[in-house]
């Protein structure tokens, strides 16, 4: 038997990159994949490659900067498949430079992609993972969240903060 026959994973930043590759895998395992990503034409591509193989995925178009589509993606994966097995926190913003080189605008996009949506996607999450006894959150973190790198303020703090957050909801729950 696959590990995730029968579970429905939800993949932010589900269209590219290590979420694009991650959602793959848990479909190869047996999952169903919520692909939740701003771009639509890379998470079709992604959810019709998954298809394409026997998989099973749908997609959600949200910006994870804006909380209500956030809370819109975990009541998508709810009423589509009436359960939240596990959250894969992935998404993250690439927005590079120094304490000097960034806006205000660009340091707080980074925290409402990276901190701000995995923190309500978690809590929005975590009210079916209750009721329902079970569930799985996981944040994709970095060693830039302990290590920072040249010119990478906003998301080396992110990655920091995220790692105590995701400390924190282990404890918690």
């Amino acid at each position: 038997m696959k590990r995730f026959t029968e579970q429905i994973i939800i993949v932010t930043g589900g269209a590219s990159g290590i979420g694009e590759v991650t959602a793959k895998e848990f479909c190869k395992e047996g999952g169903t994949v919520v692909l939740a990503d701003y771009n639509v034409s890379e998470i079709d591509r992604v959810q019709s490659e998954i298809i394409s193989t026997g998989g099973k995925a749908s997609n959600v178009r949200v910006d994870l900067s804006d909380p209500t589509q956030v809370k819109e993606m975990i009541d998508f994966a709810i009423n589509e498949y009436g359960r939240i097995d596990v959250l894969f926190n992935n998404a993250a913003s690439q927005v590079s430079g120094s304490v000097t080189n960034l806006s205000l605008d660009q340091w707080r996009y980074t925290f409402a992609i990276m901190l701000d949506a995995p923190f309500l996607s978690s809590k929005f999450a975590l009210e079916k993972m209750i009721q329902q006894k079970s569930g799985v959150i996981i944040n994709a973190v970095s060693p830039s969240g302990v290590r920072p790198d040249h010119g990478m303020a906003a998301y080396g703090a992110c990655k920091a903060a995220l790692i105590n957050l995701t400390k924190s909801i282990a404890i918690d729950y």
